[in-house]
């Protein structure tokens, strides 16, 4: 989706926990009227828990500015830009039907020259350390 913003614009993102229970005329209010968004949030989920809010409420609200936007339309109604749209998560159709249960894969099996890599190694450093401990030891 694509929604052109200009200087001084506010975009709210609620979930339906705040939009179930506020309308968007009264988000319109709360936001215009409340120069700091930190608490227009605050009294948008306080007023979605006054009402019920029988889900998560959670909202977010940010103000556009900058010099590399458009000036706002300017004039007139403030809200009447004011929209409610809720866009689908997933395009495709859900189904109910069981999904197969994912069993892994077996675990990878060391080849024998693995193995055979790894007994070498070993067998080396322990002729190693008793090298160095006969080497100490012979002059004692």
């Amino acid at each position: 989706t694509h929604q052109e913003v200009r200087r001084g614009d506010i975009l709210v993102l609620c979930s339906d926990g705040l939009s179930g229970q506020v309308k968007k005329e009264e988000i319109a209010q709360v936001v215009t009227s409340t120069r700091d968004l930190s608490a227009a949030c605050d009294k948008l989920i306080a007023l979605a828990n006054e009402r019920g809010g029988p889900d998560n409420i959670t909202v977010v609200i940010a103000r556009f500015d900058g010099e590399g936007l458009r000036d706002s339309r300017g004039g007139g109604d403030q809200q009447a830009d004011v929209g409610h749209q809720v866009y689908p998560l997933i395009d495709t159709e859900t189904s109910t039907e069981p999904v197969p249960v994912y069993k892994g894969s077996r675990p990878p099996v060391p080849n024998k020259e693995t193995r055979s890599r790894t007994t070498t190694t070993v067998l080396l450093l322990i002729l190693a350390v008793a090298a160095v401990v006969w080497y100490l030891t012979r002059n004692q």
